[in-house]
């Protein structure tokens, strides 16, 4: 297959020591936990008025949501019928 280019974002300053204290969430004007991504990188007002959270709503609601990526009783049946 293919491989796939990482994604990289150079940011150029003045000096070493700069390079050095570099924080890429005070730059980007994000929150550290989503400094890693290369894409979707919303800032801290954004996060801030759509809830708070990381993509916003409260805690219950992320919980729902990962309940809706569970595998099926079907699904998880035929993944055992196909490991045998």
């Amino acid at each position: 297959g293919k491989k796939k280019k990482k994604r990289k974002h150079t940011v150029f300053v003045d000096s070493k020591s700069k390079a050095e204290d570099f924080d890429v969430a005070t730059h980007f004007n994000t929150l550290p936990e989503l400094s890693g991504r290369s894409f979707n990188r919303p800032r801290v007002d954004t996060v801030r008025s759509a809830g708070g959270g990381v993509g916003g709503g409260d805690e219950d609601d992320w919980s729902e949501e990962e309940d809706q990526y569970q595998p099926t009783e079907k699904v998880l049946a035929k993944q055992a019928k196909l490991a045998k």
